[in-house]
């Protein structure tokens, strides 16, 4: 056997065995199911509740009610930071603006309680994923997230 056909069979058999059958004790579940993620009567008007095992924010907008903001920024996928109420500010984090509720650390981006875009380079506002009620409990749906376009520059 050639150079090349031993390396061939050897990835050949690499990927076979990584390829087994999945774990019994691991059950695989649909990414398009709901996924429960906070009890609604934790979020009281105006908070941030940062779901992290679920890579999300529920937030609950006064007057609007709750959202989730996906915790990516739209911009090159950085973890997107809950950088705190105005006068109760996390440090470290470049804020620009006093309506900043969420920055991107790595690249500079802001967006304000409702993940609406205000500086940076991001094209787009943050994610929202679609959120449901039941019986006290929230749920949110992953498989669908909803692209946010940035607002238009004011003059």
């Amino acid at each position: 056997m050639s150079r090349l056909g031993s390396i061939a069979a050897l990835t050949a058999s690499l990927l076979v065995v990584g390829c087994g059958p999945a774990s019994p004790t691991r059950p695989i579940t649909p990414v398009d199911t709901l996924a429960p993620i906070a009890e609604e009567a934790e979020l009281a008007e105006g908070d941030v509740v940062h779901a992290v095992g679920r890579g999300i924010y529920i937030v609950n907008i006064p007057g609007e009610g709750l959202i989730a903001l996906w915790e990516k920024d739209p911009f090159k996928g950085c973890r997107v930071a809950d950088a705190g109420e105005p006068g109760q500010r996390r440090e470290g984090l470049p804020i620009n603006h006093e309506e900043t509720r969420f920055v991107d650390p790595c690249h500079g981006s802001e967006y304000t309680l409702d993940g609406t875009y205000l500086s940076g380079p991001s094209p787009l506002s943050m994610y929202r994923l679609p959120i449901e009620v039941r019986d006290g409990q929230v749920y949110f749906q992953s498989l669908n997230p909803i692209e946010v376009p940035r607002p238009e520059p004011q003059e």
